[in-house]
């Protein structure tokens, strides 16, 4: 069993190269208590410990008061801290684990021995992560602000259904924005793609058609001529040169239509918004 392992809470699972890290710091020969507040042996700096308490109680627990590579299991927030030496001086930082719980009660009081703490946002279902000094989607997040096309939601939670309502969306800062999604639950639309997003739905339109039926008055003129032939002698002639004249006629003037009817073959989806 990884030495790591066999401190987390039971359904709880570490990170393999986390793991691996543990084991590196806690060999066999480690010797490795956990402690609450006020338990024996608290101000030992002789081998590293594990503490498990709430967040608020972190402070309680000087890191110059343990040896380094000691544990605090955040009981509320579910993450672990590793007791490290940064810029000269022992220091807790995040090392692994997930908090969860809505937006409304994402941390506030991270900082840069935070950095890559992950935060998975339940109302939203997104998962940020810290970098330090603010937050971004984790790496594998299928981001925000995108339509979908299934036949059922995607999930219960994160998606909307587009129904021309005003969403509020996750942005990657942990912050909010609105914006109102297409309504293609009442009308049907196709996608189209562009430079810039829109929630309108652009009516259909008919194609154009290149010709013309316009009107035409003509006339015809024809001029018949004659031949002579013989036969036994006798000779034959034909009526002289005829004209025959049309006086004119018209073609009145006619229509053509083309209706925003037909369509391709397709299959038919509902669209969801990402929030």
């Amino acid at each position: 069993m990884s030495c790591l392992s066999q401190f987390y809470p039971p359904g709880m699972q570490a990170h393999e190269p986390i793991k691996i890290a543990f084991d590196q710091i806690y060999r066999l020969d480690a010797q490795i208590s956990a402690v609450l507040p006020g338990s024996a042996g608290v101000q030992t700096k002789a081998s590293a410990v594990v503490i498990q308490d709430l967040h608020v109680n972190r402070k309680l627990y000087p890191p110059a008061s343990y040896a380094l590579g000691s544990l605090y299991w955040e009981t509320d927030r579910t993450v672990w801290y590793l007791n490290a030496v940064v810029k000269a001086a022992n220091t807790w930082i995040y090392v692994d684990g997930t908090d969860h719980g809505t937006l409304s009660n994402i941390p506030t009081d991270l900082g840069a021995n935070d950095s890559n703490f992950q935060y998975e946002v339940t109302d939203y279902a997104h998962i940020l992560k810290w970098n330090g000094s603010g937050w971004a989607f984790l790496g594998n997040d299928a981001s925000n602000y995108f339509i979908d096309g299934t036949g059922t939601a995607p999930s219960p939670v994160g998606w909307h259904a587009c129904d021309g309502s005003t969403v509020t969306y996750l942005k990657s800062d942990g912050t909010t924005g609105t914006t109102t999604v297409p309504n293609t639950n009442s009308t049907a639309a196709y996608v189209k793609s562009s430079g810039s997003y829109s929630n309108t739905i652009t009516s259909a339109n008919a194609p154009g058609l290149t010709g013309h039926t316009a009107s035409n008055t003509t006339g015809i003129s024809v001029s018949v001529g004659s031949t002579a032939s013989t036969s036994g002698g006798d000779t034959a002639g034909a009526a002289g040169p005829a004209s025959v004249t049309d006086p004119g006629h018209t073609h009145n003037v006619g229509t053509l239509a083309v209706d925003t009817t037909g369509e391709p073959a397709h299959v038919i989806y509902v669209r969801w918004f990402r929030i």
